[in-house]
Parts: structure tokens; C-alpha cells; sequence
């Protein structure tokens, strides 16, 4: 709008300029001005450089000097501040020479005097016929704009830094089951969630767990001798191994974890909560965050929650290049005595502390006493009767009531650890340690932080330690990670394998930050755009998904091995005008033009085809087939391994195409 508006004052600057030049008595060289005023390029005449001593004419030069200065205020609206009057043959001074350095630059070999002679008329012709002006050797407005563009004014707008308001909240959550419970801790950054850590707290087996703090102390003794506490990112791999035993899992609690945690980043909480609506108990689990647990969904509650939890904390302003580089971290800390253990989370963004939060969790005498969720379940269980396990935020009034008889406490809980927090933020990890170094086993204390804690140096050397956990923080996604979802976002994320597309909106949306890394390919594994397969990426899916209540076109987008017989069943119809009865197994990717990009192999001992009208397609399967259709095809398949017929019927009716092999028999069984 503004720039329209200075267009319009220049233009009509210029026309009421001409009638005043017109009247002046050097008209040769007006004559010109007019035609150049009236197409939007004046000249001033000679009197603007050269007055004249005549006093009728020094009245029409003041009048003159009036009118171009009221459009060289204009004209330098939309040129180069530098030049505040238009240029013409006989015009002399800096701004010729600025001109003149111009067209130089522009590959004119002129001598820069200042004096605006012919040839510095003639290189203003030629530069004018080049650029689409009208050849008339002067410099006005439209020249200057091509020859000298003009800076675009700088708003304060513009220029002031954008800030954004950093606050963490953290909720405790029965997400997964009853033997544990979910610690959600969120980073908004004004109304979306900018990074987030969920962690499970079960208690385990003693032998082989990294147990939480104290574990070995005071707090240990409220469990059974032989178990402990722990939480199941520290204890990653051990504890996907026994879940892979037990239940078959295909990826690590960690890369379940990343994967909710990616999908939640960036995101509001009304978004959040739309997806929980739409999103089923878990059909959609894989599509959505491209985790495999069974309680995504309670994930994504809890972090709603955390998400809530923090609207009502202190808020840190920091810039847009600090707010790319924000991670949490999270650590358990031993920092306090030996009845409970902290859990510190630092926010980090630009290299400062932008947000911390502390919390201790001890047992507890139940009755008054909000524990932590399932406690009334499972997970409370391995507590003594009348014992719970309870954070002291959530019981910040009782705790200090306790505190304050027993120990003569000055303030609450709540009211110390704030103090610690406050006193972190904004400063780097060197500046933290260099006052954990210098401060002494307390005498200090109240000084530094204002908290009135006996421990607070170990509350300081928790949260130093998140810091450097959340400096740190890369997360390793081991083997081909699935995405489905559009807008998927990789944050702080190695994966050592593939990124598979199911998608071609998924694979057009993806994006991922400096701080990731993938040393596989990325593939578009666009099964069928039209019917919809059943995509699938673990063991227990695609045994739905070849189930009677599975799809007519069960496809997987990794390497699959199954280590039990496998059954394809049900009779189903494919998606074509009208519908055919049809099933196939995808076994490949492929692109929007149906080109195959990647080939999967299935490894199972045993796959009996079932279903009528049956086909496997463009992929290995290692393991014998075991045949009872009438119908049965392979395509551009490899079978490392025999083909079984249950009748002569089966036999006399399967199809093979050129391109598909088979290593083993094929043989007619009873």
C-alpha cells in the first residue's frame, strides 16, 4: 500500500513540475524534460546546476527548486538516495559521478569527473536501449531504478527479532498397561510442542537392569530384594529383547518412543487431540506415528497432558535461530539423600539453559497421598502395604507440612525447586559447572539460588547433566524406519537403514533437521495408489493382515522373518469396476508410475495359500509354499524353497511367469 501511494505522489510531483520548467527561457533542453515528464523520466534544466544571475529568472529557479524538490524527495523513494535530482547533458557534480561508476560497472569505459558530457550521454542512450527505456539520455526516475534499484525500506518490523515464549510441563500417565507408569515431559514453544521425551517407569528384575538412584540405598529397600526401579530407555536393549521373545516385537522401545515423540513435535494440542478422536485403538497406530506399540495412543495422551501441564509455568523467550537447535534432556539423578530419586530435564536452545524442571519421587505413606499412576494396579504391587510411590511436586502442600515438623522448612517444595530452576536459566553448561565447582557443600546455597534445600549442588549437578544429555542428544534408529504420515518431521535422529515411503505425500512432506542422518536410501514403497493395501512393516501385522480379516493386497514395506507358519485365508474382492474376487501378497515398492524401486523378502518356514484366485508378486520368499487353490500365481517372484500342491487340481492350475523362479520341488503332496 505504501509503495502505491509514494508512486502516485511522485507522479503527480512531476506532472505539476511541468508546467514551471516549461516557462523556463532555456527551452531547447525543456523541450525534452516535458516529453520525459509526461513518460515517467524527467530532466531538470540546466538552471538546477548552473543558476542564473537575472532576477526573473532566479525567481523561477527558486520556484523550480521548490517543485524538484518536491519530487527528488519522491524520486528517492524509488531510487538511490544518493541521486536527489534527474540528470541531463550539461549536468555536473557527485551524483554524476555515482552515474558514472554505474555504467562502468555495467561494462561502459567512462572517466568519472562528474561531468555529464556526450559520451557519458551517449553510455546512458546505450544502457537505456539495452534495458527496454526510452533512449533519450537523461536520467530519471526509471533509469535510476534499473541502473541504481533502490534498498527496500527496512520496517522496524522487519528488523526487530521474532521471539518465542519456551515452557516445559510434565505429566504422569498410565499409558502402556498396568506394570508401569509414563513420564511425558513436553517443550512448547508458544502454542506447539517443540520437542518431547516420554519414558516408562516398571519395576524389573535386579540382575542385568540399570536400575534408577538409590536403587541400592534406602529407596531399594521398599522393593523385593531381587527387583529394582528402572526406566525402560535406559534399559532399551534389554528390555526389546525380552519383548521381542515374548511378543514379537519389530522395533526397539526407543524407536518406538522417537517415533511418538517426532510425531507429536511441531504440533498443537487441539491437533493432538483431533488425531486421539479419529484415531482408533490401534489399527491406525503404524500409519500415524509409524511406532509399533500397542498404546500409542496413551503416549499421545500423556503428552497431551504434558502439553497442558506446562500453559501454567514460566516462560523463556528466545529467538527463531535458537529455537531450531532446542532439545530436552532428561536424566535420573541421585541428588538428594538417599530416600528418593530426581528426575531433572533441561531445555537447551542456542547453547544456554532455556527451561528446567526437577522433580524427586519417593515412597510414600499412602493414605493423603497422590501416587503415580497404576499404583492401584499392577505397578502398585511391588510397593509394602500402605506404601506408594508419589512425586513430591504433586504433593508439594503434605510434603512440606512433613518437612516443616520435622525439619523446620522455610519453604515448600515447589518454592525451592523453582529457585534451582530459575537459577540455571540462561547459562551455558561451562557457566553451571564453573558455579557447581566454586560452590561449597552448602554455605552458599541460599546465595546462589535462593533455594533453602540441603542438596542443592546435587540438584545443580542433575540438571548440568540433562543439559548435556539434551547438548547430545542423537537418537539411533536401527534398521528401515516406515513412514506413512504427511509432514513428518526427523529431529535429532540417525537411522541406520532405510527411510520407506509409503506414500508419495508422505515421501513430498518429509523433512529432517541438521542433526539427522540416514545411511540407507530413501525409498517410496507406493504399493497401489488406487487400492489401498494393507502396508505393513512387523510380524503381527501382516499375520492380520493375511488373515480372513486382513486385505485383498497384504504388503510389506521391510524384510520380514517370521519364525511360524503362516496361513493366507479368506476370500476377498480387489478394487476394480465391478469387483473381482483376488488376493495378493506385494512383496515390492513401487513408484506413482508403477515402477518397482525396492524388492522385500519374506522368510518364514511355512505359507499356505488359501485364499482363491491367489497371487505372490516382485519380491523373495524364503520357505516352502504349501498350495490348496485351484488358481494359485507366482510373479516375478523367487522361492528359495519348495512348492507343496495339496491335489493334482492345484498343481495342474498354478501359474508361474518368466521371471519367477523356485529353488526347490514342485510336487504334488497328500
Amino acid at each position: 500500500m505504501k509503495k502505491t501511494l509514494a508512486t502516485v505522489a511522485c507522479s503527480l510531483a512531476l506532472i505539476m513540475s511541468v508546467p514551471v520548467i516549461g516557462s523556463n527561457t532555456k527551452l531547447g533542453q525543456i523541450g525534452v524534460d516535458v516529453v520525459s515528464a509526461a513518460t515517467g523520466d524527467t530532466t531538470p534544466s540546466k538552471t538546477d546546476t548552473k543558476p542564473s544571475t537575472s532576477t526573473s529568472t532566479s525567481t523561477k529557479t527558486n520556484t523550480s527548486t521548490k517543485t524538484s524538490t518536491s519530487s527528488k524527495t519522491t524520486t528517492s523513494v524509488q531510487t538511490a538516495s544518493e541521486v536527489k535530482r534527474l540528470l541531463a547533458f550539461g549536468s555536473y557534480g557527485s551524483d554524476v559521478k555515482l552515474v558514472q561508476t554505474k555504467l562502468n560497472e555495467n561494462g561502459y569505459k567512462l572517466k568519472v569527473d562528474g561531468i555529464f558530457g556526450k559520451l557519458t550521454q551517449a553510455a546512458v542512450k546505450s544502457y537505456q536501449s539495452k534495458n527496454g527505456l526510452k533512449a533519450d539520455g537523461i536520467v530519471g526516475p526509471k533509469t535510476l531504478a534499473k541502473l541504481i534499484p533502490a534498498k527496500p525500506a527496512i520496517s522496524k518490523a522487519n528488523t526487530a527479532q521474532v521471539e518465542t515464549a519456551i515452557k516445559l510441563g510434565k505429566a504422569e500417565f498410565a499409558a502402556h498397561g498396568t506394570k508401569c507408569f509414563t513420564v511425558a515431559i513436553v517443550a512448547m514453544a508458544g502454542d506447539k510442542i517443540a520437542d518431547v521425551i516420554i519414558d516408562d517407569y516398571q519395576v524389573m528384575a535386579k540382575d542385568g537392569t540399570v536400575a534408577v538412584p538409590n536403587s541400592d540405598a534406602d529407596f531399594g529397600t521398599n522393593l523385593d530384594s531381587a527387583k529394582v526401579l528402572a526406566s525402560k530407555l535406559a534399559n532399551a536393549e534389554s528390555y526389546t529383547k525380552n519383548m521381542k521373545e515374548k511378543g514379537g516385537a519389530a522395533l526397539t522401545v526407543s524407536q518406538n518412543f522417537n517415533a511418538i515423540q517426532v510425531f507429536a513435535t511441531g504440533k498443537t494440542i487441539a491437533q493432538l487431540e483431533a488425531i486421539l478422536k479419529t484415531n482408533s485403538k490401534d489399527p491406525k497406530v503404524d500409519a500415524v506415528t509409524s511406532a509399533t506399540l500397542a498404546d500409542t495412543n496413551g503416549y499421545l495422551a500423556a503428552i497431551i497432558q504434558a502439553a497442558k501441564n506446562a500453559n501454567g509455568n514460566r516462560a523463556i523467550k528466545i529467538d527463531a535461530a535458537a529455537l531450531k537447535t532446542l532439545n530436552l534432556g532428561k536424566v535420573e539423578a541421585k541428588a538428594h539423600g538417599t530416600k528418593c530419586y530426581t528426575l531433572a530435564t533441561v531445555a537447551v536452545a542456542g547453547g544456554k539453559i532455556v527451561g528446567a524442571m526437577i522433580d524427586d519421587y519417593q515412597v510414600m505413606a499412602k493414605d493423603g497421598t497422590v501416587a503415580v499412576p497404576n499404583s492401584d494396579a499392577d505397578f502398585g504391587k511391588n510397593f509394602p502395604e500402605g506404601k506408594v510411590l508419589a512425586s513430591k511436586l504433586a504433593n508439594a502442600d503434605s510434603y512440606i507440612k512433613n518437612m516443616k515438623e520435622k525439619g523446620g522448612a522455610t519453604l515448600t517444595v515447589n518454592q525451592n525447586f523453582n529457585g534451582i530452576e530459575t537459577f540455571v536459566i540462561g547459562k551455558t553448561i561451562a557457566e553451571l559447572d564453573a558455579v557447581i565447582k566454586t560452590n561449597s557443600s552448602d554455605p552458599k546455597v541460599d546465595a546462589v539460588t535462593s533455594a533453602t534445600l540441603a542438596d542443592t549442588n546435587g540438584y545443580l549437578n542433575a540438571l548440568a547433566a540433562a543439559a548435556k544429555e539434551a547438548g547430545g542428544k542423537i537418537v539411533t534408529h536401527k534398521g528401515d524406519l516406515t513412514v506413512s504420515t504427511a509432514n513428518y518431521n526427523l529431529i535429532d535422529t540417525k537411522v541406520e537403514g532405510n527411510i520407506i515411503f509409503t506414500t508419495q505425500a508422505a515421501k513430498d512432506t518429509f523433512q529432517m533437521n541438521n542433526g539427522s542422518s540416514v545411511t540407507g536410501s530413501k525409498i517410496l514403497a507406493q504399493v497401489d495408489a488406487v487400492t489401498t493395501a494393507s502396508i505393513v512393516d512387523n510380524a503381527a501385522a501382516f499375520e492380520k493382515a493375511i488373515s480372513k480379516d486382513g486385505t485383498w493386497i497384504p504388503a510389506i514395506v521391510r524384510d520380514l522373518t517370521i519364525n511360524k507358519e503362516l496361513v493366507l485365508d479368506g476370500e476377498f474382492k480387489n478394487t476394480k469396476n465391478p469387483p473381482v474376487v483376488q488376493r495378493k501378497i506385494a512383496l515390492y515398492a513401487q513408484d506413482d508410475k508403477r515402477n518397482v524401486t525396492h524388492r522385500f523378502t519374506l522368510t518364514a518356514p511355512k505359507l499356505t495359500i488359501k485364499s482363491p484366485n491367489a497371487s505372490i508378486q516382485k519380491g523373495i520368499f524364503k520357505g516352502d509354499l504349501y498350495v490348496t487353490t485351484t488358481d494359485f500365481q507366482l510373479v516375478d517372484m523367487k522361492i528359495q524353497g519348495n512348492i507343496f500342491f495339496t491335489s493334482q487340481a492345484a498343481k495342474d492350475g498354478f501359474k508361474m511367469d518368466a521371471t519367477s523362479s523356485v529353488t526347490g520341488k514342485q510336487e504334488v503332496i497328500k
